[in-house]
């Protein structure tokens, strides 16, 4: 598993927002009393989680919650929800499933049925969540609002509808706490078309509404053009953040560094897997300091650096194997493609990072062992004999993102819940 872009089974979680927080950091919000009629656009995710349900009611009760909240709150209104069609987003579902403290079993929704106790357990499950948008959305269109549930994720629809009322000379205002919506939107928007305006709300206990016109962010022209790439690059539901290496960083880097530049437009407009490939290994050669020098080679030094000065290693620092290289550059080509193009179904998923299971769409991590046998055997544990045998962090193998090998003191790789047979062929990637 190559830990420095994987954490465990998932792709590394990057901060989203810190793009969107340096972005902003300058602009003044747009104060209400100045911000003309416009069109409202709701992400329904942000609705879904906004309106806090009332304990001990119905489901119908429920409904008019949300029914009430629009209408007070946004009058008539475009809603878009998220559909949950096999996609490259059913890798983050299932993280954010793992991740979350309860999650209720399948219910059956009836009107007149009293409502689960628990709100957010409710939405963890797929199905529940399915079933409570497909009922909300026929109640929003007997209001009048124009409802869209997407087969998959709803940002490009989004940010798509918002473009197509601000060409036709409509000011638009978008309610979505979402990093990816509003970089599209800033990417997209040109100066010819009419205002559109981006409300979230700050994470704090007050829960801040701030509301920005696009046109007041000012952005260099030529990060401009690269700002999709920065946020893919960096980091997003669908690509892995890179351990030690935020947004602000990688954001620096695309905007001095003339090779990377050079390499990140590569990723972009090249349809050859093999030519993406590669640049995305130069271009994480070039993250680490060392351009002109291979990711192989690399590695090796960086492992021999942290062995002379601390006698030991932390395996995320190490940068990733080619193959591992390889494939994230794949993903980030496939999703800035989707963010141009404003289109989920332009590329094949399988073509690009992405293997379709049972389970829906899942990150290749690599096509190759994590490192030679020399160094796997490196990190070792020594972990007793017990009913759950290094199936916790406590063992120093699961906790470094490796499986046990034949040199661990306790289980030596056979007998354990972290031990797989693998072919480890000596092969300098």
């Amino acid at each position: 598993m190559p830990s420095s872009l994987f954490d465990g089974p998932f792709m590394r979680h990057a901060d989203k927002a810190d793009l969107a927080n340096e972005i902003l950091e300058e602009v003044k919000p747009t104060p209400k009393a100045d911000t003309p009629q416009t069109m409202m656009i709701i992400g329904g995710g942000w609705l879904l989680n906004k309106v806090r349900w009332k304990k001990s009611v119905r489901y119908r009760d429920v409904f008019a919650q949300y029914r009430k909240f629009v209408r007070e709150k946004f009058g008539i209104a475009v809603i878009v929800f998220d559909g949950y069609d096999a996609s490259t987003k059913d890798h983050e579902h299932k993280r954010r499933m793992l991740n979350a403290k309860k999650r209720a079993n399948n219910i059956t929704i009836e009107v007149d049925n009293e409502v689960h106790e628990g709100q957010s357990a409710f939405f963890t499950n797929v199905h529940n969540k399915t079933a409570f948008i497909r009922e909300l959305a026929e109640m929003l269109k007997t209001d009048g609002h124009a409802v869209t549930i997407c087969n998959a994720d709803a940002d490009t629809v989004i940010v798509q509808q918002s473009l197509n009322f601000a060409k036709n000379e409509q000011n638009v205002t978008v309610v979505a706490n979402d990093t990816d919506v509003l970089i599209m939107i800033i990417y997209h928007w040109t100066d010819e078309m009419s205002d559109i305006f981006f409300r979230r709300e700050t994470q704090s206990k007050k829960n801040i509404e701030n509301t920005y016109r696009i046109r007041d962010i000012t952005i260099p022209a030529a990060f401009k053009q690269k700002i999709l790439f920065a946020h893919a690059w960096s980091g997003c539901d669908t690509t892995s953040h890179c351990y030690g290496f935020g947004k602000n960083t990688i954001n620096g880097t695309l905007k001095s560094d003339k090779k990377a530049q050079m390499l990140s437009k590569l990723i972009v407009t090249s349809s050859n897997q093999q030519t993406v490939g590669d640049a995305g290994c130069k271009l994480f050669s070039l993250m680490y300091g060392k351009p002109d020098v291979s990711l192989t080679k690399l590695r090796h030094q960086r492992f021999d650096s942290m062995l002379a000065e601390k006698n030991s290693i932390t395996l995320p620092r190490i940068p990733p194997t080619v193959r591992a290289a390889y494939y994230h550059a794949l993903r980030v080509h496939l999703q800035v493609v989707v963010w141009l193009q404003l289109n989920e179904s332009e590329l094949n998923a399988s073509e690009w990072g992405w293997k379709k299971t049972p389970e829906g769409y899942e990150p290749i991590m690599t096509d190759l062992p994590a490192a030679p046998e020399s160094v796997l055997n490196f990190v070792r544990c020594k972990c007793k004999s017990l009913k759950n045998q290094c199936g916790t962090i406590i063992c120093s193998c699961r906790k470094n993102g490796l499986k046990c090998v034949s040199a661990c003191g306790g289980c030596h790789g056979e007998s354990c819940r972290n031990s797989e047979d693998v072919d480890l062929e000596d092969d300098d990637q």
